[in-house]
């Protein structure tokens, strides 16, 4: 869907052969992404917000810890950021909390605002553009309070340079036994059982 509205759909198609029939049409498993575009096309303001500068790239830093970003459409006054959900209800999370929240959409869009002003001079309002997946395709959008970016950005700023560091080896990262990455490595053993 994001190769659609971008533009580069023919370089997708190229790139992920093997979600196409022999046609070109997509298989019975990707149906629904038809669907949804045409959804998203017969809504005005969605397309509007779609309309801007589409897959802008650039760079910056961020506490000394370079950043590089893509944005899905840059419009005038505002930066918008296409998702496609399952739906828009709240997460558990230890208590339910908002998807953008859970999914750490409000630090992606802190760090495109900040990115983006370094590189424009410019501070613009952030914004989501949602299509569901449910039967029936909802579509939502979303501006992000300044306050909830800056909350963001301010997150980002406090772990970006420990997150820099583990990342170049100079700390150790802490397992937190919960993530991919740390149950990618776990290793059973007889103390690991769990008494049920």
């Amino acid at each position: 869907i994001d190769a659609y509205f971008s533009g580069e759909l023919d370089q997708f198609k190229a790139n992920n052969t093997e979600l196409f029939n022999k046609d070109g049409s997509l298989k019975a498993t990707y149906k629904q992404c038809e669907t949804i575009i045409k959804r998203i096309e017969q809504d005005e303001y969605m397309m509007h917000l779609l309309s801007g500068e589409k897959q802008l790239i650039q760079t910056g830093i961020i506490e000394g810890v370079p950043f590089k970003i893509k944005m899905d459409s840059v419009l005038d006054d505002t930066i918008v950021d296409q998702k496609i959900m399952k739906d828009c209800k709240d997460v558990w999370n230890n208590g339910y909390e908002p998807f953008w929240k859970v999914y750490g959409y409000d630090i992606q869009m802190a760090i495109y605002q900040y990115i983006h002003a370094q590189n424009t001079g410019i501070k613009k309002p952030c914004k989501l553009a949602v299509a569901t997946k449910e039967d029936e395709c909802d579509l939502r959008a979303f501006k992000f309070k300044q306050e909830t970016i800056d909350n963001a950005l301010s997150e980002v700023k406090a772990l970006a340079p420990h997150f820099q560091d583990v990342k170049n080896g100079f700390v150790a990262p802490v397992y937190c036994g919960e993530c991919a990455y740390c149950k990618s490595l776990k290793k059973l053993s007889k103390e690991s059982e769990e008494e049920i």
